[in-house]
């Protein structure tokens, strides 16, 4: 679909993230092929990322991203640009470094208005999403429990979990989607390697555990 640069849908495409430095962040509601660099990479540092179309050798978009930690939390400030440089997304999140807990996250699309976010505080956590700049905002709260993950966040703890994903596990996620106003849970395993813009990657296929939420997925 159209949204597939900025939202890692895929539908009948399957799309790789392919990192410079970082491994980045994808809101996803379909299918997601998340490939990881072979090469270890630095954490919590600034970075520029390229995602590319698994079946062609496409640039799909390209972000910068800023990143800074203090007192044990990571904020990071991310602006995605089309293959022209055209700007189409904006991320700001910031989040516990150990438990990977989003403490707040805003993403705007530049091109429709669209908008989401995530704010945590003790037990309860608001997710608000809106639909374009012509639209209401609409929020619900969801209570708050150890291992929920903003989008941005997920790609972290795959490559957090690599080796439990090597060894052929199946690696268990419960996504914070605001476009839902709650969670979606997710699986992710090993799909295979793949090599992406003359680089060596492993490549993990995502997606919600709910099949509803798959075939949803497939027919976009």
């Amino acid at each position: 679909g159209t949204e597939m640069a900025t939202r890692a849908r895929t539908g009948g495409m399957h799309t790789a993230l392919h990192t410079r430095s970082l491994l980045s962040a994808l809101l996803v509601t379909g299918l997601v092929w998340v490939s990881l660099p072979l090469a270890p990479r630095p954490c919590w540092a600034d970075s520029r990322f390229d995602a590319y179309a698994l079946d062609k050798p496409t640039l799909v978009f390209t972000g910068q991203q800023t990143v800074t930690r203090s007192d044990g939390l990571v904020t990071e400030h991310t602006v995605f640009v089309d293959p022209a440089g055209h700007e189409m997304q904006t991320v700001a999140l910031t989040y516990d470094a150990s438990s990977l807990r989003p403490l707040s996250y805003r993403k705007v699309d530049s091109r429709d208005g669209e908008a989401e976010g995530i704010e945590t505080a003790k037990e309860r956590t608001v997710l608000t999403y809106r639909a374009s700049s012509q639209k209401d905002a609409k929020t619900d709260s969801v209570e708050w429990k150890p291992g929920m993950l903003a989008p941005e966040t997920m790609p972290e703890r795959i490559r957090l979990e690599l080796d439990r994903l090597l060894a052929g596990e199946t690696l268990l996620l419960e996504l914070l989607v605001p476009s839902q106003l709650g969670t979606v849970g997710f699986r992710a395993r090993l799909e295979g390697e793949a090599e992406i813009d003359g680089v060596g990657a492993v490549v993990i296929r995502a997606e919600p555990s709910f099949w509803l939420f798959r075939a949803g997925a497939k027919s976009h």
